[in-house]
């Protein structure tokens, strides 16, 4: 059911952008690590769109929440691994810390992500649960009232409980 949106304006422009770099980098203009990235970018863009369409629907299953839950995870090691080659690449002295500090950023925001998805998927179980427990109680409800219509003994006739600190009298 979780399916990313191409039409997101994100997915657009990352697809575009991707296009454009396999350009440069068949031209010799930008190293194959930008294609390597732009493609990443194109990934994270679509796992994007599925927790937007997700995180905030009211009709998410709890498989559908599990799946959100694993979308996000894979967006957090897909920035991870790119944070840590971005931390070789300034340790190299190739780029500098300030390029880096993007990565930085996008991880911390994958990482919230995570937390957002993991939130709400815990929610989703709750309330499935809950809705079980309710079935299940009206379930019972029901059982309890075909067996009081159909018992011999109480065909026809009302009882009361009272739990109160008077006498409980017919009149």
């Amino acid at each position: 059911k979780l399916r990313p949106d191409e039409s997101d304006p994100l997915v657009v422009r990352a697809r575009e952008r991707s296009a454009q770099v396999a350009k440069l980098v068949s031209a010799g203009a930008l190293p194959l690590m930008r294609l390597k990235k732009a493609q990443e970018d194109v990934q994270d863009a679509l796992d994007l769109s599925m927790l937007k369409q997700n995180l905030y629907t009211t009709d998410l299953s709890p498989e559908d929440a599990d799946l959100m839950v694993f979308v996000a995870q894979r967006m957090v090691v897909r920035r991870q691994r790119a944070l840590l080659e971005m931390q070789e690449l300034v340790g190299a002295g190739v780029i500098s810390r300030s390029e880096a500090d993007v990565s930085t950023a996008d991880f911390d925001r994958a990482q919230k992500e995570l937390e957002w998805a993991e939130s709400r998927a815990a929610l989703v179980q709750q309330l499935a649960e809950n809705t079980r427990i309710q079935k299940g109680i009206a379930s019972l409800e029901l059982q309890l009232e075909v067996q009081a219509q159909s018992h011999p003994d109480w065909a026809g006739k009302v009882y009361t409980h009272y739990e109160g600190n008077g006498i409980f009298t017919p009149a």
